[in-house]
């Protein structure tokens, strides 16, 4: 083998360069070639690593294994076992949470992607195969999934472990309640398939805990498409039950609701025969964006946290201005053609189809670029460098009888605080009751709430808007409405041992740590959310760049040093236990009223907001 590599080395040393590469004899590490001094100089790489927004580090002992097959995880785990560390399993690293992270051993299972249709219509996936991709195979073999999420770019098994969900009352709204049959490396290093209904109560949704996946196998049923048309009515129907009726009438449901409006985007979606015309595909939700639209939203969100973080009360008003503008841009990007903005639902990648008709994973798991891609350059909206855009976002899980209340409380907050939802607003999907002990939706029908908190680019030290009212409707679901938080979402403070304990019935808890004793006594998969799980530790990986622990959701504050500069660790009235972080003599803005068109809206996000800012600032 080094005879090979001195040949090669001899072509290439009259070159005066240095490039990297990867060299297999060397598993893990990182090789230099530097040719024109004949050196071959190999470094390990770091240990550490992140989902790919770093609100965790995770800081194993060894460093990550690349599995590309069944027997390779097979191997990893043994060897764990032998070493007397953990290991643990990660698929695209989308999720917010510490749920990746190991103090052992752990492994990125990319690479296992394994695609089969059974002979009794069921479908068997590797570990690694996304959302999307399990969609559009499915749809070439004339089958589909009951319902899929909303996310097409993380892995199958992730989605599954995590337990991600449709948007339906009436069928199999998770992806966990579809699972037949599972494929593990065990906690003795063995393979071993679990397909009796009872086990899989825990391991279909195991957040890794009980053993490494390395393929699933799934329910399908007869490939359809489906029709989706958005619409805006008033919020009304969150408050008269007229949504949940609708849930519960209808294939699919999703409504984003913009409270400062008091209007709501439905998007109804109506199960169709796949002969129906029409080949349609979604941008609804974490999909690309062009790169001038992320300019454009770049600089005025960062216009607009530079105004809401101050403490002069005319600056702070019309921070909360700009992000109001956002707000209603994207409410109408929801329902029609916007300028800059790639289309909601399109069959031609240019113009909006409202209503569409598309696959199912084509209409609902939308996926984008992590390279900006075409003519207008679209890409994932935290794919665009110094135009990144990150949110931190967060889901939980309530009973739908709560529906109203809930709106009743967000409505209340707003008026006490000034409170936008830029992103999409507040998202609400519906999940039917579910036996599997982990699902935010054990033992309840329920519907899932979600909004995205946009971060600031200097997102350790500087504070997002709207602070006081996210974090205090983060505690009201929590503590008022028994909330049970999506388990890869939000700050980390939603994941504490408290936390857990508050989200999980007992009957719940106590079946899956039955399950935890049974099928991994020695703790061979455990990391520290298991251990918050079962009661045993309160630890938490958290970025040690994150001191000021409220700004990203790792604590609710205890004192004005968690919040950013210019904010105070306070209440709200009428929320006396909830501590948020407010900035000072914070202002609510007067609504934009008459609002105005689209194409106005982009104007002023991208040149008016400069003069705004500028106008505000001389008034302080």
């Amino acid at each position: 083998m080094s005879y090979f590599y001195y040949i090669f080395f001899y072509f290439l040393v009259s070159f005066e360069f240095v490039f990297s590469t990867t060299i297999s004899v060397f598993p893990n590490l990182q090789c230099d070639i530097k040719c024109s001094k004949w050196e071959l100089v190999c470094i390990k790489p770091p240990k550490s690593y992140s989902p790919k927004l770093p609100y965790v580090v995770c800081n194993p002992s060894d460093s990550p294994r690349y599995p590309e097959s069944a027997d390779d995880v097979e191997k990893i785990v043994k060897e764990a076992i032998t070493k007397g560390v953990a290991v643990k399993a990660y698929g695209n690293q989308n999720g917010q949470s510490d749920l990746i992270c190991t103090a052992g051993i752990p492994m990125a299972i990319g690479a296992l992607q394994y695609k089969k249709m059974n002979d009794d219509n069921t479908v068997t996936f590797g570990a690694g195969v996304n959302l999307f991709d399990c969609g559009e195979f499915l749809r070439q073999n004339g089958r589909a999934l009951a319902t899929v999420p909303p996310y097409g770019s993380i892995t199958l098994v992730g989605a599954v472990v995590t337990g991600e969900h449709g948007n339906s009352l009436n069928y199999d709204s998770t992806l966990a309640a579809q699972v037949v049959k599972m494929t593990i490396i065990n906690s003795k290093g063995d393979i071993q398939v679990i397909s009796s209904p009872d086990e899989l109560k825990a391991f279909s949704l195991s957040l890794g805990l009980l053993g490494i996946c390395v393929d699933i196998t799934l329910r399908t049923v007869k490939l359809y498409k489906l029709q989706a048309h958005n619409y805006i009515e008033g919020d009304d129907i969150l408050f008269n039950d007229k949504a949940i009726k609708w849930a519960r009438n209808t294939d699919e449901l999703t409504l984003f609701w913009f409270p400062s409006s008091e209007e709501v985007v439905v998007s109804n979606r109506t199960i169709v025969c796949d002969e129906t015309p029409g080949n349609a595909r979604s941008n609804d939700l974490l999909s690309s964006v062009y790169a001038n639209f992320a300019k454009i939203f770049f600089k005025a969100k960062e216009t607009a946290f530079k105004l809401t973080s101050n403490i002069c009360a005319e600056a702070n008003a019309g921070g909360y201005e700009i992000l109001h503008a956002i707000e209603n841009f994207m409410k109408f990007s929801l329902v029609q053609n916007a300028p800059e903005m790639v289309p909601i639902f399109t069959e031609d990648g240019i113009n909006v189809v409202n209503p569409a008709v598309g696959y199912p994973h084509m209409i609902s798991s939308p996926t984008c670029y992590s390279k900006p891609q075409g003519p207008n350059q679209a890409a994932c909206p935290d794919s665009h460098g110094a135009n990144s855009i990150t949110t931190l976002d967060y889901e939980f899980s309530i009973k739908t009888c709560d529906l109203a209340d809930f709106a009743e409380a967000v409505k209340d907050i707003i008026k006490k605080t000034p409170t936008a939802f830029p992103v999409l607003g507040i998202r609400i999907t519906f999940s039917g009751r579910s036996d599997i002990f982990l699902s935010p939706s054990f033992g309840q029908e329920s519907a899932y709430v979600e909004f995205r908190m946009l971060n600031t680019k200097d997102l350790f030290n500087q504070p997002s808007a709207s602070l006081a009212g996210f974090q205090t409707i983060v505690q009201a679901l929590i503590y008022k409405f028994n909330g049970r938080s999506n388990w890869g979402k939000g700050g980390l403070v939603v994941h504490s041992a408290e936390s857990i304990k508050l989200k999980l019935e007992k009957l719940a808890r106590d079946g899956f740590i039955d399950a935890l004793q049974k099928h991994d006594p020695e703790g061979v998969f455990m990391n520290k959310v298991g251990l918050r799980l079962t009661g045993k530790s309160t630890d938490i990986d958290v970025n040690p760049l994150a001191t000021r622990c409220a700004l990203l959701g790792s604590c609710f504050c205890s004192k004005d040093t968690d919040c950013g500069p210019n904010q105070t660790c306070t209440t709200l009235p009428g929320y006396d236990s909830y501590h948020v972080c407010q900035t000072r003599n914070e202002q609510c803005s007067k609504p934009i009223n008459p609002i105005p068109s689209l194409d106005d809206l982009v104007k002023y996000l991208d040149v008016d907001v400069a003069k705004l800012a500028e106008v505000a600032l001389s008034k302080c």
